[in-house]
């Protein structure tokens, strides 16, 4: 008599199936990556990678993409909302990194479906700096959104809703260093609802400068997407 096979044999999905059927109904979690693995895998959602992730984290960021790529999940990987200049460097070195390992393709906006439908990770520089007005090609602009040109910024998050309005992504992550956002009373806010609670956390001297534009920016994101 044999007994099923231990638990380091499993395949990362029968992992994820397992625990999530310890917490739920196993057919809830069958359901869940069901609908991502269907005829529409470019919805799963839009994950924005800060510069700094990739100075500090890299390593780390690989190993998520190539699990949920070993789940059958292919989450679109965007670029450059904050800071333009270095978003085709940064594709092109999450691709290096991510493809012995996953399959992945540097594409624009218009290939990302076909990318995802093929299998593949999509990794998608936000914008062409050289199209837009009023860039920050001189770099003035850091990772956390400071001494950024603001109309040009305006457009490269413009860029990123419309990519999630045409894909139907119902969720967009900002991958960043810090978890939450971090008022200056030494809290961490992991959850608030934009459509109550904006005007309280964009209250003068209440966020950090970088953290209130990012949240201001997510506002206008989510106005500017059609679907719920």
């Amino acid at each position: 008599m044999t007994g099923p096979p231990p638990t380091s044999a499993l395949a990362p999905s029968e992992l994820v199936l397992r625990f999530l059927a310890s917490i739920g109904r196993p057919a809830e979690a069958e359901q869940y990556l069901a609908l991502f693995r269907s005829e529409h895998p470019e919805r799963f959602a839009i994950i924005h990678v800060a510069e700094a992730v990739l100075d500090q984290a890299a390593d780390a960021l690989v190993v998520d993409l190539r699990f949920l790529a070993e789940l059958g999940l292919c989450p679109v990987i965007a670029f450059g909302a904050v800071k333009a200049r270095p978003a085709a460097r940064q594709a092109a070195r999450v691709r290096e990194l991510l493809a012995p390992f996953a399959a992945c393709a540097v594409c624009s906006p218009d290939d990302v479906r076909a990318a995802a439908r093929g299998g593949a990770i999509a990794l998608v520089p936000a914008v062409n700096p050289a199209a837009l007005p009023g860039n920050d090609e001189d770099g003035r602009a850091d990772d956390d959104g400071r001494g950024v040109d603001v109309p040009a910024v305006d457009a490269r998050f413009d860029a990123l809703a419309e990519l999630a309005t045409r894909l139907g992504s119902p969720k967009i992550v900002f991958l960043g260093r810090r978890s939450g956002l971090q008022p200056r009373d030494g809290r961490v806010v992991s959850l608030l609802d934009v459509t109550t609670e904006l005007d309280e956390f964009l209250a003068p001297g209440l966020l950090p400068a970088h953290q209130a534009a990012l949240l201001r920016q997510i506002a206008r994101i989510m106005r500017r997407v059609p679907h719920p």
